[in-house]
């Protein structure tokens, strides 16, 4: 059993933390029993409750401690008002009072000094200020209490004389100062994360605008998803297996070709993709369509939505290409119904005007070769023209070259881009005859055949190939315009 003793100056609220923190005197054994009663020689008092409880403690059942003689009794203690010496802590007897401290029989008279001696810091000098202190390499001695031991008491100072201590915290402002530093330790937790956040979702944005892979990504399962995009310019990268794509809904700005800000018109994007990540085929996209509709102008294209060549395929030198495969299948309706394919009639009467393309990009800078502004060449497949404004650039010049290509017809138009400043990009177009809905072939024929000229305005083999799409260029249309591709393949292969 163990003396708790506090030092003679302390407060109440020091006393209290005390007794939350080392009142449990299986766990917090007192190395200096005597050291309430030092050097300042301030009388101290005893609490005769055996244990602390919070109904003994906030009664104030403090009494003088008194010793005269080896024996101490409740009656003396009131009768009298001389100190408690250390002498007397060794002592079984104090009449009605319990024990005040008892050491263990196996105790020799050595240790039992030497607990003594030990203070707050392993000197006696800070023993003597009557601090409550538990050292830790005594704690062994303290681990198993004998049958014959009496329960703790406790002493205060007499300073604190009519304030005895609670167990239960005097007021609300200790709870209050906790929930204000939960709070501020709250804040400082949440601003880091919301900030990260906040970049993450900007990087996000960002990503999804200029077309490139996002930083989430749906989990994989089953199911397949279809999605809606509106926004002026965004880029979807659904996740695949196989070959990455990316479908741009792009409306051309008015500084580059013909959209000008409030006008009236809008284009939608519909994507379908699966979240198990796996196509028909390595080389196959998801499916998408788009809906569009645009009053005419003089600058004729509005926009250009599209599925795009992704991942580490480009850029590369047109001289290491062998293969360009494509696999498509489209349709173009003024309505839903686009099953039934395409009705050239009715996009005549429309009257609708756009086009339906392969669209390339190659300089003989790498990094310039994917910026479609800042391409020295742009190398286009018509496979359709619809409309009398769905003109080639160059076309008003006549047809440079013709070829066949799986039995249709390609005629092949140049000319300087009028969008670019100083008309620094040559833009050469491979335009069919007839529209042509469904195509599988080689287009390497087509692409070969201009770089393998050896004209100052076509690209050269050196050169880079940087980006490579298939879409609808709208120009526009007094109803809503359906744009569907249900089946795409681009397989580009090289040595």
């Amino acid at each position: 059993m163990y003396l708790h003793v506090y030092r003679p100056r302390s407060s109440a609220r020091r006393i209290q933390a005390l007794v939350k923190d080392h009142g449990s005197v299986a766990r917090y054994p007192v190395a200096c029993p005597y050291c309430g009663m030092g050097a300042r020689r301030e009388p101290g008092y005893l609490d005769s409750t055996p244990l602390p409880t919070a109904g003994a403690l906030s009664s104030g059942s403090l009494v003088p401690v008194t010793a005269t003689n080896s024996t101490v009794s409740s009656s003396n203690v009131e009768r009298t008002g001389s100190r408690l010496q250390p002498a007397h802590l060794d002592q079984p007897r104090l009449g009605a009072a319990p024990t005040v401290t008892r050491f263990p029989p196996s105790f020799s008279a050595a240790t039992r000094e030497s607990i003594r001696q030990v203070g707050p810091r392993g000197t006696r000098r800070h023993c003597s200020r009557g601090y409550l202190h538990p050292v830790a390499a005594l704690e062994p001695l303290f681990a198993r209490e004998p049958a014959d031991w009496t329960p703790p008491l406790l002493v205060y100072p007499a300073s604190i004389r009519g304030r005895a201590p609670s167990p239960s915290p005097p007021s609300r402002r200790r709870p209050e100062a906790a929930m204000f530093r939960w709070l501020v330790n709250a804040g400082f937790l949440a601003l880091p994360i919301a900030a990260t956040l906040g970049i993450l979702l900007g990087i996000q944005s960002h990503r999804q605008a200029t077309g490139q892979a996002p930083l989430f990504t749906p989990p994989l399962n089953n199911k397949w998803v279809e999605k809606t995009y509106c926004q002026k310019a965004f880029g979807i990268h659904p996740d695949t297996k196989g070959q990455e794509f990316t479908r741009k809904s792009r409306r051309i700005p008015s500084t580059f070709w013909g959209l000008d800000e409030g006008e009236a018109g809008f284009l939608c994007m519909n994507v379908t993709t699966f979240n198990n990540q796996t196509y028909a085929t390595r080389t196959t996209a998801p499916s998408f369509s788009a809906v569009w509709q645009y009053n005419p102008k003089e600058k004729p294209v509005h926009a250009f939505p599209n599925i795009k060549v992704d991942g580490d395929v480009l850029p590369a030198p047109l001289e290491k290409i062998k293969h360009y495969n494509v696999d498509v299948k489209w349709s173009m309706r003024l309505d839903n119904d686009t099953e039934k394919g395409t009705s050239t009639n009715e996009l005549k009467k429309g009257p609708v005007n756009a086009n339906v393309a392969i669209d390339m990009f190659i300089d003989k800078d790498k990094s310039k070769a994917s910026n479609s502004t800042a391409a020295s060449h742009e190398v286009m497949v018509w496979l359709a023209a619809i409309g009398p404004a769905s003109h080639t650039i160059g076309q008003d010049k006549g047809p440079v070259k013709t070829m066949v290509l799986d039995g249709t017809f390609f005629d092949l138009f140049i000319g300087p881009n009028p969008g670019i400043k100083d008309f620094t990009q040559q833009v050469l177009t491979w335009k069919a005859r007839e529209l042509t809905p469904t195509f599988k072939g080689d287009i390497s024929e087509l692409v070969n055949d201009v770089v393998k000229s050896n004209d100052p305005l076509y690209p050269s083999p050196s050169d880079y190939l940087g980006y490579f799409a298939f879409g609808t260029e709208a120009y526009d249309s007094p109803k809503p315009v359906t744009f569907s591709v249900p089946s795409l393949s681009i397989d580009i292969q090289k040595s």
